[in-house]
């Protein structure tokens, strides 16, 4: 992945390649850790709860680490011990970002502050639904059982293809909410149906292989509560930045490794057609931010906070693709 052409497709969506071999030189050095063989750990989306009772038959279920979601603000700054980790008592108290309290057992000290805020490394493939912290999937109402680590990919592929329709659906309306330009909702809702239409490519492949559709269940989180509010626009941007800039990219890059490995050549051009979709979505993603941070030019400290997050708690190959993108904005 070290030789990943996803960061030049990217921008390449956005014209911006003269710009973008500058701006790679002015980007903070990826330094790989000490010891270590760097290793691409992008986490899988996890699984909602679906309120139909119906059994799925599918081996792929997959689960993942709640995301730290809150931009609030704190009431008070928590203090900044010698080691440079702000204490905490709640992850509220680390604000914006990739953050979580992490308190050793026995710290807690009649409420005051006891742990100290660090960064997570939790970086989702393609665009997750992210509701209450947690990105969200619809289980399978109807599934064939499969055995092999192909079939088990696209299976789990389907499920996140079929949540990234929600949440570029949710994206629209709240971009509509903040006054967006009808170019910037036209793209958006275009990669709306590009994540359709990726759903229904992923289940022909497994039909074919199969002789069983599968067929998704119901997914209730599609329909909560949207943001609002004066925090809404920031946490629109969080939200962009790392489902959209982040794990776009990751999901491009991810099929591009997929298109090399894949045998068969349907595979072969399925994945090619996802990782170019992919990394046009990440475009969209920078595009968007960018429109986010013009407005509202205070949201230059999340972008900030969340660049600081990705360069201190993702892994080598993460920075080492989105980085660069990052550097756009700045």
């Amino acid at each position: 992945m070290h030789n990943s052409r996803v960061p030049f497709l990217v921008l390449a969506n956005l014209g911006l390649l003269p710009f973008a071999a500058c701006k790679q030189e002015e980007a903070p050095p990826v330094v790989a850790p000490t010891g270590a063989t760097p290793t691409t750990t992008p986490t899988s989306t996890s699984t909602s709860t679906p309120t139909s009772t119906t059994t799925s038959t599918t081996t792929s279920t997959t689960t993942s680490t709640p995301i730290a979601t809150s931009t609030s603000t704190p009431t008070s700054t928590p203090p900044v011990p010698s080691d440079g980790m702000k204490t905490c008592t709640v992850d509220q108290d680390c604000g914006q970002g990739y953050l979580q309290c992490v308190i050793a057992p026995g710290a807690a000290d009649g409420g005051k502050p006891a742990g100290h805020c660090q960064h997570r490394q939790n970086y989702h493939l393609g665009r997750p639904l992210v509701v209450d912290g947690t990105a969200r999937m619809a289980s399978y109402a109807r599934a064939p059982v499969v055995s092999s680590h192909e079939l088990e990919e696209l299976m789990r592929a389907a499920r996140e293809e079929h949540a990234s329709v929600a949440a570029f659906a949710r994206t629209v309306t709240e971009l509509m909410a903040l006054g967006a330009p009808l170019s910037l909702l036209q793209k958006t809702q275009a990669a709306l149906a590009d994540e359709i239409h990726h759903t229904e490519m992923t289940l022909d492949l497994i039909t074919a292989a199969t002789g069983e559709r599968p067929v998704l269940g119901r997914l209730p989180a599609a329909v909560a509560p949207l943001r609002s509010g004066d925090d809404a626009a920031a946490e629109l941007l969080v939200d962009v930045l790392r489902g959209g800039v982040i794990g776009e990219t990751l999901a491009a890059a991810h099929a591009e490794t997929q298109q090399k490995l894949a045998t068969d050549a349907a595979l072969r051009t399925f994945y090619g057609k996802i990782m170019e979709d992919e990394a046009r979505h990440a475009a969209l993603a920078l595009e968007t931010a960018q429109w986010l941070l013009r407005e509202s030019p205070a949201l230059t400290s999340v972008l900030a906070e969340e660049t600081h997050a990705l360069a201190s708690g993702g892994s080598f190959e993460t920075r080492t693709l989105v980085m660069p993108l990052l550097a756009v904005l700045a």
